[in-house]
């Protein structure tokens, strides 16, 4: 009877570890398209080899049914270590010091909630949950706004909701403008906080205000919201074979006379020339692009796109390193080093990441909690592991 018991019990722990975590193994670049065909959140444990918490979510929470059924069902799930190549990569573009850590995006890579530390499989549960109605609140603001509520503040974060997730929220807007006497300056705040194409009447408006707009807010902030709603719109209409729409985009940059027309035209081809699967003219137009950027954030932000493109089933990883190389070289800033220094380790130019390496370690002292220096450290300790 008792070996019955035993092996009942033997059972249920078996199968409650049958259905756990199932983990795509791939590239970030792959782990976002995955996320983009299944229309899926994404769900990233990382880890360390070192961490005693770690291990114990991996041999003992993340295999449970209960946790794999909320983020096999909701999530691409990426399992990554921190000091291997596919933590290096994942540090790209995210900061994360602190293991174990479960990193919650959405299906762009955007971060939408963050853990840390051990969990129980009911808290992991929970974490998901959380996720998941973060990024679906709309059916809360829905149920809201069909229930009467309609202040400013929910408004606000009712449109900004719907833009996150792709979805039509210019009727909000305008109902609201429409509906509402407010304060000229209440208005344009409204306005620029909601805005999210630059087809449409309200656009103008918030252009033909610019000026009171740059009193309220930082003018180079409000440059750079034009700038991005002008790239997405190029964008969106490229990806769809929209020329038209292109074209007007371009037109209205000329007539408002925004910062650089030839920077938003080339950026247009580029996107032209990505949609038909042209390799050379990609990287001719993106070596261009790259050229006419004015801003260094902005390189840097179009140097990381690069490095997750795929043109033709060809990786733009190398392009992205030569930018790097050519942006510190042009300009040789601390935040250009460590880019450069990242693409260096990830596109396997050993030698020269360790050159930068010891230059970085000098200009930074010998504070062993710098931020910086961990950081750079694992990228130099990856080195010697590769070398052995």
């Amino acid at each position: 009877m008792k070996k019955l018991i035993v092996l009942i019990l033997i059972f249920i722990s078996l199968n409650s570890f049958a259905q756990g975590t199932k983990f795509f193994k791939g590239s970030w670049a792959e782990v976002l398209s995955q996320a983009k065909h299944k229309n899926k959140m994404i769900f990233v444990d990382v880890s360390t080899t070192w961490c005693r918490p770690c291990k114990k979510m991996k041999k003992e929470i993340l295999p449970q049914k209960k946790v794999g059924d909320i983020l096999n069902a909701n999530f691409i799930n990426v399992s990554i270590n921190a000091y291997n190549l596919d933590g290096l990569e994942f540090n790209l573009f995210y900061k994360v010091n602190s293991y174990p850590a479960f990193i919650f995006l959405d299906k762009k890579g955007k971060i939408i909630y963050r853990g840390y530390g051990f969990k129980t499989a009911n808290q992991m549960v929970t974490l998901g949950k959380t996720a998941i109605k973060l990024h679906n609140k709309i059916d809360d603001f829905e149920r809201d706004y069909n229930a009467g509520k309609r202040n400013y503040a929910f408004i606000i974060k009712y449109i900004n909701a719907l833009n996150n997730l792709d979805k039509p929220s210019e009727f909000l807007a305008s109902e609201f403008l429409m509906s509402n006497k407010i304060r000229e300056d209440l208005r344009l705040k409204f306005i620029y906080r909601t805005i999210y194409t630059t087809q449409n009447s309200l656009f103008s408006e918030l252009i033909n205000n610019i000026d009171k707009v740059k009193s309220i807010y930082e003018a180079e902030e409000v440059d750079r919201k034009i700038y991005s709603l002008f790239l997405s719109d190029i964008e969106k209409s490229g990806i769809k074979g929209n020329n038209i729409k292109i074209k007007k985009v371009l037109k209205l940059i000329k007539e408002i006379d925004f910062l650089s027309y030839n920077e938003f035209k080339t950026y247009s081809k580029l996107i032209k020339s990505e949609k038909s699967h042209n390799t050379k003219k990609y990287v001719k137009f993106a070596k261009k692009y790259f050229d006419l950027i004015q801003n260094d954030i902005r390189k840097i932000e179009f140097i990381k796109s690069l490095y997750l493109k795929q043109i033709k089933g060809e990786s733009m990883m190398s392009l992205a390193f030569e930018l790097s190389k050519k942006m510190y070289n042009n300009s040789k800033t601390s935040a250009n080093q460590v880019l450069y220094i990242k693409l260096a380790v990830l596109t396997k130019h050993y030698k020269i990441a360790e050159v930068e390496l010891k230059n970085a370690f000098k200009n930074i002292g010998e504070n062993p909690n710098n931020e910086l220096r961990i950081l750079l450290k694992n990228y130099y300790n990856y080195i010697i592991k590769i070398k052995k």
